[in-house]
């Protein structure tokens, strides 16, 4: 079977989009699924539609500590972030995917126990970039932009930007 098959039967049989990833994929590198599957929905609106707010992200074998630290780990998120700058828009809004995704993309890599330093300068771009991304997004799946509203400040209540 193709990729192509594949990635349309997984979409047509699951709920959610979930990227459980280990250790073992981001050292092999062998993580060229993961970015067919959110090309694909990125280009077919009734997928990104279907999966708006349910895509969710988590990491196998690795400890908190070596999860936010892991050079792997952050260049794949970086990657992830570059080449899918829609990622808020897929993502669930309340778990960890946003905080994963945030994470790893912009903290200074400094922490105290459960909060990390962001470098705001760099938060602000990346806030910024996959607003441009969700409300795109939002368009190709026909959201009215009412609905793409509602993402956004979805968004900004998840960090704290709204009250």
């Amino acid at each position: 079977m193709d990729m192509t098959k594949n990635i349309e039967q997984y979409l047509n049989t699951q709920p959610y989009i979930r990227f459980s990833i280990s250790k073992e994929e981001l050292e092999s590198k062998n993580i060229q699924r993961y970015f067919a599957l959110l090309t694909y929905v990125g280009q077919h609106p009734t997928y990104a539609k279907k999966f708006c707010g349910k895509f969710l992200l988590s990491f196998r074998n690795f400890t908190q500590a070596e999860l936010f630290h892991s050079c792997v780990v952050r260049k794949f998120v970086r990657e992830l972030n570059s080449s899918f700058p829609f990622l808020f828009f897929l993502a669930e809004k309340e778990g960890e995917t946003l905080k994963l995704l945030t994470i790893l993309e912009c903290s200074t890599g400094e922490n105290k126990e459960e909060n990390f330093a962001l470098d705001q300068r760099r938060f602000a771009t990346y806030l910024k970039a996959q607003t441009v991304g969700l409300i795109k997004m939002a368009d190709l799946a026909g959201f009215t932009s009412a609905q793409a509203q509602l993402i956004i400040k979805q968004v900004q209540a998840y960090f704290g930007l709204i009250g």
